[in-house]
């Protein structure tokens, strides 16, 4: 998806993926068997599958350099916004109606009318991939290309620990609170939903000091990259330890906040580092290699920990404790990125995008 964006267009991409993956979440709640819902799913991640990468090109082009990371980090405070409201909203839409299949009804509606709005979004005009020889570059030889990127590669590493801390600890964390507090759904989803929220400030928070810290030093952005995930690591070991009660939910508030502060820099820097024609597949990548080394893993590890453990609310806990070392590699791997990101942005100084 990323690919066909660089070569195409961000505005239109980003309209059909938006309205692509909000059909089939209405369709999810319709299901009537396993296949019913498994098969519209996998078309919603069809569908998401080139978004970020396509915004963060679009926006990254749309503001200057300089801005670059609070802007990213503004938008990156989005996700977490919407998992909060879906774990929230989610769980109270179900348990009102009796139904698990309202929520998807409900979400899909706003999904179809802005990706309605993607259209009339202002773009650049795309810029073809060529090799130093001027020949046009294939998917693969794109891929290689942006991989062969130091800075790229380490913070792709990085990247995918993060997440693996991050979703490890969301997807488990209403099970946890309700074995822990013996909550309803609502109200662990409620719980929950509030740690996550705090992403809105931790995504434009990491923006703000990746620019300030960038204004100062020519490694500030990845620098700052590097700080968060060992913070978030250890602001969640505590939460834990403390079952999020008392000081342990103030820690989980402030896990919330650090999970994501690294977001924004990762987002700026894989633009700073690639040409105007690798900008979607740049981000791109970072969202494979992190899904798929980060992300795909740690939920079903962590359940399976659990399960060795015992089970229960000090299996559970114990196996998210297990994950929290995550966030220190991260930001080694984030360091190692920080040593070739000068030499890797000099690379591409000179480069300028025109509008449509």
């Amino acid at each position: 998806m990323a690919y066909m964006v660089d070569r195409w267009s961000r505005r239109k991409a980003l309209g059909l993926m938006g309205i692509t993956w909000s059909v089939f979440t209405f369709i999810t709640g319709t299901a009537r068997s396993f296949a019913g819902v498994l098969l519209p799913r996998l078309a919603v991640g069809i569908g998401e599958a080139g978004f970020p990468a396509a915004s963060t090109a679009l926006l990254g082009s749309a503001y200057s350099e300089k801005n670059r990371a609070r802007i990213l980090g503004l938008f990156s405070a989005s996700m977490p916004l919407g998992m909060a409201l879906g774990m929230m909203l989610g769980g109270y839409l179900s348990e009102t109606y009796d139904s698990w299949r309202v929520p998807f009804y409900v979400f899909a509606v706003p999904g179809i009318i802005l990706g309605i709005m993607a259209f009339f979004l202002k773009d650049y005009k795309t810029v073809k991939p060529v090799d130093e020889l001027g020949n046009h570059r294939g998917f693969f030889q794109e891929v290689l290309s942006v991989i062969r990127i130091p800075t790229l590669r380490w913070m792709y590493a990085g990247y995918a620990a993060n997440l693996a801390m991050v979703m490890g600890f969301m997807v488990w964390i209403s099970a946890f609170i309700m074995r822990t507090q013996e909550l309803s759904v609502a109200e662990a989803g409620m719980i929950g939903g509030t740690i996550g929220l705090m992403g809105i400030i931790g995504g434009p928070m990491g923006g703000f000091l990746a620019d300030f810290w960038q204004s100062k030093n020519i490694r500030g952005r990845a620098y700052t990259m590097a700080v968060m995930p060992s913070i978030a690591s250890i602001t969640l070991f505590i939460a834990l330890h403390f079952d999020l009660v008392g000081i342990g939910y103030l820690m989980a508030i402030l896990a919330g906040i650090f999970l994501v502060a690294c977001t924004p820099a990762a987002n700026s820097i894989s633009q700073d580092v690639v040409a105007p024609s690798s900008k979607a597949i740049s981000w791109a990548l970072a969202a494979f290699f992190s899904i798929l080394f980060g992300a795909a893993w740690a939920p079903p590890v962590v359940g399976a920990a659990s399960d060795m453990l015992g089970g229960g609310a000090e299996g559970l806990k114990i196996a998210l404790m297990m994950l929290t070392p995550m966030g220190l590699i991260a930001s080694v791997c984030f360091y190692q990125s920080a040593r070739h990101y000068p030499q890797d942005t000099d690379k591409v100084k000179g480069y300028s995008l025109e509008g449509e």
